[in-house]
């Protein structure tokens, strides 16, 4: 659909605008997973209107006229930046005005994803809340209910899943801080949509996993905790990378025993002169580190330098060319780094 100029709008104010704010992903509003959605002035209340609930006792008719109803709706020129859930927030809570701006065509299909197509997520997972809205908890618990974690594993592979995420889910820091898997389990409200529906703006759409038998089973997978694990805390870098200085490494790749890296090759340096092309980072890896997948396509080898490695941004890996001689090489030492620029051809 393109709504033309407002989307710009609806864009810079989204939260006022998409229906899962108010009602959330498993459209239990305030008294499901957004029981601790509390608003700020970039986004409003949580809605108390159980639409899952809603959807079941209406019609399609009747959905269809209460979301193009305009009594008691937010215009588009309403003013949403002045909004602060203390002090200013009538207009903001308000359901927006559908009838502005949405076509019947575009309504009615809002419609048939709440009669048909929205997961009951009762279904796929137990959860518990305490407390109220703001300020409530929600714990999600037995993922997948009786699913078969089998069909979820091969439905995890066949659906090209594995191949964004990895095997094991991990490839990917999903929503800045999840595996997959740890987004399944703490994220089960979302989950569901996201698989079903697709995540706007990439390319996971048209997954195949629709039906709630299927769902059911994939959530069964991603309880699994050994086989789908939180994302491994990141290692902190080892202290020589730390006192490393990446500009004399930018020179080195060039070519390590020139005198503006700082380091004294001693009587090396010649050999490494004579056959620099044998020595080179950047003759194997290309100076845009694509190897022979980049400029370096056609770089052929001749006598004077070999073949370019396969390998981009990685070192050298099941090369079958080796040195024909034996030369000594001893330990660089430091000289004092020089920031002068070089100006050596390439």
């Amino acid at each position: 659909w393109d709504f033309g100029a407002n989307a710009d709008h609806f864009s810079a104010f989204s939260n006022f605008y998409r229906c899962k704010q108010c009602h959330g992903w498993d459209l239990l509003a305030n008294a499901g997973a957004y029981i601790s959605r509390a608003p700020r002035t970039s986004r409003p209340n949580v809605s108390s209107v159980n639409l899952k609930e809603h959807a079941a006792e209406h019609t399609p008719q009747e959905l269809f006229d209460d979301i193009m109803s305009s009594a008691g709706r937010r215009n588009l020129d309403a003013d949403l930046a002045s909004y602060d859930p203390a002090t200013n927030s009538t207009v903001g809570d308000q359901m927006p005005n559908f009838s502005e701006f949405m076509t019947d065509e575009q309504v009615w299909d809002l419609v048939k994803f709440l009669k048909e197509e929205a997961l009951d997520t009762d279904e796929l997972y137990d959860f518990t809340t305490s407390g109220s809205y703001p300020t409530g908890t929600w714990t999600s618990m037995n993922l997948g209910k009786d699913g078969d974690a089998a069909s979820g594993n091969t439905m995890y592979a066949d659906a090209n899943c594995a191949f964004c995420h990895g095997a094991d889910g991990t490839e990917i820091i999903v929503d800045g801080s999840f595996s997959v898997g740890s987004f399944f389990r703490q994220k089960s409200n979302e989950a569901q949509h996201k698989v079903k529906f697709g995540q706007l703006g990439t390319q996971m759409l048209n997954l195949g996993i629709t039906s709630v038998d299927d769902m059911k089973d994939l959530y069964k997978a991603m309880a699994d905790e050994t086989m789908y694990p939180d994302p491994g805390a990141e290692e902190p870098p080892p202290p020589g990378f730390e006192a490393a200085d990446g500009i004399i490494g930018g020179r080195m790749f060039d070519r390590f025993w020139a005198s503006e890296t700082g380091w004294d090759f001693g009587a090396n340096a010649d050999h490494f002169s004579a056959f620099s092309n044998f020595y080179r980072c950047k003759q194997c890896h290309g100076w845009d580190l694509l190897a022979n997948a980049g400029a370096y396509i056609s770089r052929a080898p001749t006598t004077l330098r070999r073949s370019c490695s396969t390998t981009s941004c990685s070192p050298r890996v099941g090369a079958t060319w080796t040195p024909t001689w034996p030369p000594t090489i001893r330990p660089a030492t430091r000289r004092s780094a020089t920031r002068c620029p070089t100006s050596a051809s390439s």
